[in-house]
């Protein structure tokens, strides 16, 4: 949707690949298939190894927009690296995707407590962040404290994302609630738990209210995608909040008081990064 809002012609899609779990991989997989009418170059490093920034950034020079998917420290790595080379004058724009709601991931996080967090300020001044949907729902907060709970129960004190609720226990939850429903309706029509087909026919094409909102599942039975994006908004304190959300069950874009087209304008935004 911003590719057509914008008129943007070309990415480049960054991502750390572990060749396991393949997060990243299969994230921006998913984007790089909706992209067949741009010009999309690729980019993949494994964690374990340096940056080779000379070599990545050769690839961005003849591109509009940079899509990232990696963890926070190598996030900020990039970013650092793009404020050197002076491309976050408002020459490409960046894209940091973090749909896992978790620390592991680049989360738009810039400070680190040394000497190059005043630039790292201004370099994210020039990130923006593609979420899953931020929702303010009271039983999403009681959700959130009862899985902490459970967490330290079990002895995960040492978690790293323990202060976060993820997208996989979102899901989770909702997946438990959606099939009770449709088990609910399936058993009223005279069927029971052993008549899958019947019990997956209500699931699809339906919408219901989820932990953390309304969830959409559509004719195929793939859940419609929700998402907002962040932006730094005061670039004095480093302070990042949502500008905009989408939403996929009618794939509109909604526009907050926040958002700054001149953001998202190539080559137009150095008086907002001042």
């Amino acid at each position: 949707v911003m590719f057509e809002h914008f008129a943007w012609k070309s990415a480049l899609l960054l991502m750390e690949d572990d060749m396991t779990e393949r997060d990243c991989y299969f994230t921006l997989e998913a984007v790089f298939h909706l992209m067949d009418d741009y010009t999309v170059k690729t980019y993949s490093f494994p964690p374990e190894e340096p940056l080779r920034t000379d070599e990545m950034f050769q690839e961005i020079h003849d591109t509009e927009v940079v899509i990232m998917c990696a963890g926070a420290d190598r996030v900020r790595e990039i970013m650092l690296a793009a404020h050197k080379r002076q491309l976050t004058n408002g020459s490409c724009m960046f894209f940091n995707v973090d749909l896992f709601n978790a620390s592991s991931y680049g989360n738009g996080s810039w400070q680190r407590g040394d000497e190059y967090d005043d630039d790292a300020r201004k370099a994210y001044s020039s990130l923006n962040t593609v979420t899953l949907l931020k929702t303010v729902k009271p039983e999403y907060e009681n959700f959130s404290v009862e899985m902490r709970k459970s967490m330290e129960r079990v002895g995960l004190y040492d978690c790293s994302d323990c202060g976060n609720v993820n997208m996989f226990l979102e899901g989770f939850h909702d997946a438990m609630l959606l099939y009770a429903i449709a088990l609910h309706e399936a058993m009223k029509n005279g069927y029971n738990k052993k008549n899958g087909t019947e019990i997956t026919s209500h699931m699809w094409n339906r919408t219901f209210e989820g932990i953390a909102g309304q969830v959409s599942i559509d004719v195929n039975g793939d859940r419609n995608g929700d998402f907002s994006l962040m932006s730094m908004t005061n670039v004095e304190a480093g302070t990042f909040e949502v500008v905009a959300n989408y939403f996929g069950v009618n794939k509109t874009f909604q526009l907050l008081s926040a958002f700054d087209s001149r953001r998202f304008t190539v080559k137009g935004r150095q008086e907002v990064n001042q």
